[in-house]
């Protein structure tokens, strides 16, 4: 039998691995459905994409949403349709396994965003939250785009070029690579546009930060990279899209025109300005929240873990919340952020 110090070596030396097993165990357990966006944004999309038929909503019609992630899962549809693998069983549980690798992936950027900014002690905690954390195991594990952006989000916040506390200890990190980093967010911003509002905020801090004797030259730098990779990544937008749909169509610009030019997404619902305070906040991190709460707290006391990730995260916040209509789900991408800091 492993014993306790044989459980913590196994889960060090091989993460990943076990975070699958984890999150596989996991979807075996999901037996319910919360969100319409799991079937109609999702799963059935991918359907039709695999196999010709399926039911398209009136979003799909009018060329509101990206292709980018239902094709995620219809190459899961296919690949088990090429293997004879198709049965109804299969292609029910499918999709499953994929979102627990998505799950797995979240928890894994997170223990690697704790160890990049707070060390190994940190690391491990974090690990710890975001592996019993409910909204990971009921929430994330589920085939929604927010899932997925929120896996891109955490592997894009694992690079990020965070800067050094003043009073931080341990040698330099020389892990963090902008190019890598811009890249995840690009893709988080592919399956689903309105993530660039957090991105945007992570560049504002990034551009803040950097010193004032270089900060001209880096700034050219920086909003040169970013450019080129927003330039890629609308390309492949497009390109996507175009396979999807048939005809080129720019779903964020349809998406503006619905949602904020006729201001119709409120008939889906009107949230109080502070929905995502009082009601997102509370369910994302439930038992956890006075943890990620004091944190925050004390690496802005001690000046020994950047306060970064936290100002981000308040930007996203901020931003999201100006919206007519929200939903706790849109601040996922904020989980990593939050259990590294509860750790």
């Amino acid at each position: 039998m492993i014993g306790q110090r044989g459980m913590v070596g196994l889960v060090r030396a091989q993460p990943f691995a076990c975070l699958l097993a984890l999150r596989l165990a996991n979807a075996a357990l999901v037996q319910s459905y919360i969100h319409p966006d799991e079937t109609w944004q999702s799963l059935e999309v991918a359907h039709r994409l695999a196999f010709g038929y399926g039911y398209a909503t009136w979003e799909w019609r009018h060329g509101l949403r990206g292709f980018a992630h239902p094709m995620l899962f219809a190459a899961v549809y296919r690949a088990a349709h090429m293997l004879g693998l198709d049965g109804t069983s299969l292609i029910v549980a499918a999709p499953y396994a994929l979102v627990a690798v998505i799950a797995a992936a979240t928890d894994y950027a997170t223990f690697r965003l704790a160890k990049r900014v707070a060390g190994d002690g940190a690391a491990d905690w974090a690990l710890f939250c975001s592996a019993v954390s409910w909204t990971m195991a009921s929430g994330v594990m589920r085939p929604l785009v927010n899932s997925a952006e929120t896996a891109l989000a955490a592997s894009a916040f694992m690079y990020w070029p965070w800067s050094r506390p003043a009073r931080a200890t341990g040698p330099p990190d020389k892990r963090g690579s902008l190019l890598v980093a811009l890249t995840f967010a690009a893709l988080a911003c592919i399956i689903r546009p309105t993530s660039a509002a957090m991105w945007l905020c992570a560049g504002l801090v990034l551009l803040a930060n950097q010193p004032r004797a270089h900060w001209i030259s880096r700034t050219i730098r920086i909003v040169g990279v970013a450019a080129i990779v927003g330039v890629v990544a609308v390309a492949a937008m497009l390109a996507i899209d175009r396979v999807g749909y048939g005809r080129w169509v720019f779903p964020p610009y349809q998406f503006y025109l619905f949602n904020v030019h006729e201001g119709l997404a409120t008939w889906f619902g009107e949230s109080p300005p502070l929905y995502h305070l009082y009601v997102s906040m509370p369910i994302l991190f439930a038992a956890m929240l006075p943890f990620v709460i004091h944190g925050i707290y004390a690496a802005y006391r001690t000046q020994t873990v950047t306060c970064e990730p936290a100002v981000v995260a308040l930007g996203a916040s901020i931003l999201f919340s100006m919206a007519g209509h929200m939903e706790y789900r849109f601040l996922y991408p904020l989980l990593p952020i939050g259990h590294a800091y509860a750790s």
